[in-house]
């Protein structure tokens, strides 16, 4: 998130670029998308991802492990596969 002086400073510098028409958009995206990634900071909370356990299974995985994955999973109320 920007301070209120670096939020003024970005808006300032987008009414002001001088540049070749180029360099110009560049710069007017970079500052349009520091902008914007302000604005969600300010309206939005950070995501915080839910506490997660990451089992990779695969033929050599013990029997063990494979009973604690199926009661992890009967408890669990979400949960990814993903195959590949």
């Amino acid at each position: 998130m920007l301070s209120e002086e670096e939020y003024q400073d970005t808006k300032r510098q987008l009414n002001n670029i001088t540049a070749t028409a180029k360099l110009r958009q560049k710069i007017r995206r970079i500052l349009l998308k520091k902008l914007k990634e302000h604005e969600y900071a300010t309206k939005f909370n950070p995501f915080e991802p839910l506490p997660h356990i990451q089992f990779f299974i695969n033929r050599t995985t013990t029997e063990p492990i494979l009973q604690q994955i199926i009661k992890a999973v009967t408890t669990s109320t979400e949960f990814t596969i993903d195959i590949e």
